[in-house]
């Protein structure tokens, strides 16, 4: 009975990876590739977001227009537009000009901050007051603040969570290679398993090992494959 004591230790066991192939690749539709492992680098064909955007509500400005700006000493400035959402502005911003902009909006040309609009106040369609200085780059997500045009975004072996197949969306990419999903063959070995439909008889026991397996094989992104009940 000696030989069945015979176990291999955990670092043994990871020592044979290496012995199995890397599973062959497909691709598949992003809409599919939850769970899925990248076989391929992915990377940026452009700039994100790709152009100068704003995180706040407010009003696009130079920051310089609104240097020294106070509640007690506020920056006047004259409104030059108002950019809607999708909208790519065909005005400038100069010195002593702001323009109404919304989270995520696009900054016109000249433009190189936001202020929020809880620092404004609007004197008339045509004027606001700021009471609060800007630094150039402030309430700004730049062109290429996420991702740069060639950089690596994402790397094979990596597991495709939503956010993985959100960020390929983003770079236009409605397919994605990745490796194929492994089969797990599972073996309940003992002469006292019975199957789990059947009623143990004294001694006997339910196979319990397939349907654990089962599990944990597919928590970890593979198909279990049941092949039954073996004898010892």
């Amino acid at each position: 009975m000696g030989h069945f004591l015979k176990v291999k230790g955990l670092n043994e066991v990871m020592a044979m990876v290496p012995w199995f192939r890397v599973m062959d690749s497909e691709v598949i539709n992003i809409s599919q590739a939850s769970s899925r492992v990248l076989a391929q680098n992915i990377r940026a064909s452009n700039d994100i977001p790709g152009f100068r955007r704003s995180t706040m509500d407010g009003y696009a400005v130079q920051a310089s227009s609104t240097f020294g700006a106070s509640e007690s000493n506020p920056a006047w400035l004259t409104i030059a537009g108002t950019i809607s959402m999708g909208e790519s502005p065909e005005f400038a911003i100069r010195a002593g000009e702001a323009a109404r902009i919304s989270t995520g909006g696009m900054l016109p040309r000249g433009a190189d901050s936001v202020v929020m609009v809880e620092y404004t106040e609007e004197v008339d369609e045509s004027a606001i007051e700021v009471y609060k200085s800007v630094a150039p780059l402030h309430n700004v997500i730049e062109c290429d603040e996420d991702f740069k045009k060639g950089q690596d975004i994402l790397g094979a072996g990596t597991l495709i969570r939503p956010q993985e197949a959100g960020l390929a969306a983003a770079l236009g990419i409605y397919e994605l290679p990745v490796h194929r999903i492994p089969r797990v063959g599972i073996i309940s070995t003992g002469d006292e398993i019975v199957p789990v439909t059947a009623t143990p008889s004294p001694g006997k026991l339910r196979d319990i090992n397939t349907y654990t397996l089962g599990g944990l094989v597919q928590a970890s992104g593979a198909v279990p494959v049941p092949l039954g009940i073996v004898k010892d």
